[in-house]
């Protein structure tokens, strides 16, 4: 529900004008099978929790990521920002509790859906307070408004990126970032629609750069990471032309292995990062790409569930910072949500969304 605005309880509705914040909170019942939490470290709250603040007067969806109380493990809390007036509601799906998500295999997927019982009533304001259009009420235009802030700035991509030579290791999603990069909307879906995959080397249309994929179509948790991945990607790199930046995906293969938990991926990937920063690419910017966001559960996979793509984000991230190199860059596009990756028979994001994707890239790249 939403608190007051000063953080006391209320169960009427909190009136509020754009701009604002305010805090969500979602308390659920006990916590069944406290005997099955192990002492293991975990990158995601016990309990799987999906939140979207869904706008009654247009097609705005906000993705919501909740904190776990550090006192309450049933409790959960966020501060929401809203940059559009309208009336909002909160839509909130419980996937699994105390930590099943993190093997879905051996638990029943039965998500418990609510509303919350109060609705947020966000007034415009004459002044503009932050400098954004009006969502529009074209049936066909989607409002993406991300978890975080996105700081994307307006910016002449084929002049700060010049000639470059760009390698490019990772999985189907990053090649779609790829073929689209150097596209319109329109073009970008006929593309995606001929081919999601790439040649194993492509010329942008357009710019001076060309890309050098490699696909990495695997999990990367394996009993010797480093030769798998990081020495090959190594022999590999030898034969190309010297890179000037690199981008890196991995993760949402992992994500989906149904046997495999979260913390063999968190040690694979740091050995596998650590690696290509220091033995491969020693002078280049390396842009990594988080895991894709999934609400809800993929039809044809029961392991691909949000609390593991939360989880699996959360690891990426925090492998990027632990690396502490200033070369190294996170694409975060977890922080996009909900709306777009709602397809219950793809984890990959639509070519509108895509567009969203690669703006994010694009600003990384030019100030990399």
């Amino acid at each position: 529900m939403f608190m007051k605005q000063d953080g006391k309880f209320t169960r009427r509705n909190v009136n509020m004008n754009e701009g604002e914040s305010i805090c969500v909170v979602v308390i659920l019942g006990p916590i069944p099978a406290v005997s099955a939490i192990k002492p293991l470290i975990h990158y995601g709250p016990s309990d799987s929790i999906i939140m979207t603040a869904k706008s009654s007067d247009s097609d705005i969806h906000l993705s919501i990521i909740l904190q776990e109380h550090h006192q309450y493990s049933n409790m959960y809390y966020a501060s929401v920002k809203f940059v559009y007036h309208g009336i909002y509601s909160l839509e909130t799906s419980t996937e699994y509790r105390s930590y099943f998500w993190e093997h879905p295999i051996f638990h029943a997927y039965r998500p418990n859906r609510y509303t919350s019982y109060n609705t947020a009533i966000v007034h415009k304001v004459s002044k503009v307070i932050i400098e954004t259009e009006e969502p529009s009420t074209d049936d066909n235009t989607v409002t993406f408004v991300p978890d975080g802030f996105c700081d994307i700035k307006p910016l002449n991509e084929k002049e700060c990126l010049g000639s470059k030579n760009i390698h490019v290791w990772g999985d189907e999603s990053v090649s779609r970032n790829i073929k689209c990069l150097d596209k319109e909307q329109g073009d970008c879906a006929d593309t995606l629609t001929k081919s999601s995959l790439l040649h194993k080397s492509y010329m942008l249309e357009g710019y001076n750069s060309t890309v050098y994929y490699r696909p990495i179509d695997s999990s990367i948790v394996n009993e010797d990471t480093l030769t798998t991945f990081g020495r090959h990607i190594q022999q590999v790199t030898m034969k190309l032309p010297l890179a000037d930046m690199v981008i890196l995906s991995v993760g949402n293969i992992d994500l989906c292995s149904s046997r495999q938990s979260p913390n063999e991926f968190a040690e694979s990937f740091y050995l596998l990062l650590e690696y290509l920063v220091n033995e491969v690419y020693q002078d280049q910017p390396i842009i990594v790409k988080s895991t894709q966001y999934i609400s809800g559960r993929l039809l044809d996979n029961i392991t691909c569930n949000y609390g593991r793509s939360l989880a699996y984000n959360n690891i990426v991230k925090a492998v990027v910072s632990s690396i502490a190199s200033e070369r190294v860059k996170l694409w975060d596009v977890h922080q996009l949500g909900l709306y777009g990756h709602n397809d219950p028979d793809s984890m990959y994001s639509p070519p509108e969304l895509i567009k969203v994707e690669n703006a994010l890239l694009c600003n990384i790249m030019c100030s990399a």
